[in-house]
């Protein structure tokens, strides 16, 4: 059932089911709310979790039999741990029992309790887009379609764990240690997940790579080559690689190299994120990456400008600039027709020229922005603002779909309407003020929800 179950799907079901006997019935047991709701021809009996008590003594009976004197005492302290992950299912409970059977060394039972890192939701979507694992449908955006297919992983509980965040949206989630389990073991001949290993000529040949704390001393860059079909290089820690993978079957690149000669190569790349690099400048080169949908560029603090031709890249979907505070910007127009989600933090505006190049931003249209910082900070004390900051705030008038909204170093007296009649602050959860010095009041936060 590719998109879910429905009442017309069940009805034409159970209709197949009728020719049971007069007092026969079907029991139906679901995590899915919805599926309740559609099968129920009766009141939901909703089962309670066990206790940690009960999770322990399924998980016992799987992991050391029936027989005690097998417990050792180093396995039962982490075992316990273990046990406090399974939210009390017994499904879980039995599930990682069995697993925890043929695992004899203390070592391999601290790897499973320690495996609980989250995942940020829209980073998981941008490699399924990358990789092409899901595509646009008629009326659905790319996006929508992958939020979709996340939620129905959640509701299918292969998903658990969500933390939403109050100001910018970004929703984290985890993965249970069983589900994990099972990716890895299906993708085992395509993908491999580094942590303090190597990857020699004798490994197999990979479509995906990530790696955690990996030093370059260990790679060949023989092995590299060989990986013909590479398709994803995810690198997440600091340490400084001297080359990235050339392969023309890249689609994934996520890296932290000492140098980068030329990205002309990577003709299929759809992702790019640059992090920690020691540059000025981006290669021009980039600007010839037509299939590029998604550009982070993270911490790159001596980055001052980007190349004039981006606008080459016209499939450019999402670009991610954070962390980049020499970056020099331009007029505030440049903002007018972009679609712009997440945060965005503008600094220097005591060199904007005129209101009307304030207005041109737009901000009040970009109604999927969730944090909002604003600054008229200048590294010249004697430097004035060529147009007053009142006129440049009250142009800039955000969506009232900001959360959060910082503001520092505004030089004005006043605060400007949308501020004073909460148009545009009615949703925020956070306002920071900082060295707003000439103003002699604050704005009415009082009548903030």
């Amino acid at each position: 059932m590719e998109f879910g179950l429905t009442q017309d799907k069940w009805n034409k079901l159970k209709s197949l089911l009728s020719c049971g006997s007069k007092d026969s019935s079907i029991l139906v047991s679901t995590r899915d709310k919805h599926v309740a709701t559609i099968m129920g021809t009766c009141q939901a009996h909703h089962l309670g979790l066990l206790s940690d008590d009960d999770c322990w003594s399924l998980f016992k009976l799987r992991a050391f039999g029936a027989y005690k004197e097998e417990e050792r005492p180093e396995l039962v302290a982490i075992g316990k741990q273990i046990v406090k992950k399974c939210g009390g299912s017994p499904l879980a409970a039995l599930a990682l029992g069995g697993v925890m059977q043929s695992r004899s060394t203390e070592k391999e039972w601290l790897e499973v309790s320690e495996k609980d890192k989250e995942i940020k939701k829209q980073q998981l979507i941008y490699l399924w887009m990358s990789n092409g694992f899901i595509s646009s449908r008629p009326n659905l955006e790319v996006e929508e379609v992958g939020n979709m297919v996340w939620n129905e992983l959640y509701q299918k509980s292969l998903f658990q764990d969500v933390r939403s965040d109050d100001y910018s949206g970004n929703n984290y989630f985890k993965m249970h240690d069983l589900v994990h389990d099972l990716a890895q073991s299906i993708s085992e001949q395509g993908c491999i997940c580094l942590e303090k290993q190597n990857l020699n000529e004798s490994s197999r040949n990979p479509h995906h790579i990530g790696f955690y704390d990996i030093g370059e001393n260990q790679f060949k860059k023989r092995a590299l080559e060989k990986a013909e079909s590479l398709r994803t290089w995810y690198q997440q820690n600091t340490g400084q690689f001297r080359f990235i993978p050339t392969n023309h079957s890249l689609r994934v690149l996520c890296t932290y190299a000492r140098k980068i000669s030329s990205f002309g190569s990577l003709t299929c790349l759809k992702y790019l994120e640059l992090y920690h690099i020691n540059i000025k400048s981006l290669l021009v080169s980039i600007c010839n990456l037509r299939r590029l949908e998604i550009l982070k560029l993270i911490n790159l603090s001596r980055l001052r400008r980007l190349p004039k031709p981006l606008s080459r890249i016209q499939n450019l979907r999402h670009l991610v600039i954070e962390g980049c505070d020499s970056l020099s910007g331009h007029s505030l127009a440049e903002l007018h027709h972009l679609n712009l989600g997440g945060k965005l933090s503008i600094k220097g505006l005591q060199n904007v020229e005129s209101i009307s190049e304030a207005e041109d931003a737009k901000l009040k249209d970009k109604q999927d922005l969730g944090e909002l910082f604003l600054s008229w900070y200048s590294r010249s004390k004697t430097k004035k603002s060529i147009v007053g900051a009142e006129e440049v705030l009250e142009a800039l008038e955000p969506h009232s779909t900001v959360k959060l909204l910082k503001i520092s170093y505004y030089e004005g007296l006043h605060w400007p309407t949308w501020m004073q009649n909460n148009s545009a602050t009615k949703n925020l959860v956070s306002l920071q003020l900082g060295k707003c010095q000439n103003c002699q009041h604050l704005p009415p936060i009082g009548k903030l929800p």
